[in-house]
């Protein structure tokens, strides 16, 4: 009786370990570069972003300072680069995030925000051309 227990048990398990990742890979091939567009948009949206305030600052770091710029450059040049479209979105995020901290420092110095304090950004989201209109370029 135990090892039929036991038996059931563990082919339950695969039966839903094999469903959630047949169910994972289907719905991860179905949403394509949509999600993708989605996410690298977090830091412009509206509202408290608990995302761009727990990754952008770093990523935009390891963006700007840790990885060589010639890394970037060869990006732009050659096109052939292993995983170019992930690239392009990474940067892309961190821009985003650059914009968001340009936008929450405008925040801040007009309504007197504390700079530890979380800004709350008003609708519509972080102005798409706020770097052209700061000190943020």
């Amino acid at each position: 009786a135990f090892l039929k227990r036991g038996g059931s048990f563990l082919f339950e398990g695969m039966i839903g370990f094999w469903a959630g990742w047949r169910g994972y890979h289907v719905a991860a091939s179905m949403q394509g570069e949509d999600v993708i567009e989605d996410i690298t948009n977090i830091p412009l949206t509206q509202g408290r972003s608990i995302t761009s305030d727990e990754i952008c600052s770093e990523l935009s770091n390891l963006v700007r300072n840790e990885i060589p710029n010639e890394f970037w450059q060869n990006l732009e040049q050659e096109d052939n680069l292993k995983h170019e479209s992930s690239w392009r979105n990474i940067i892309r995020f961190s821009d985003n995030c650059i914009k968001r901290k340009a936008f929450e420092d405008i925040l801040r110095a007009k309504n007197g925000i504390k700079d530890n304090e979380p800004v709350i950004i008003p609708p519509p989201g972080v102005p798409e051309d706020i770097l052209e209109k700061t000190k943020y370029r």
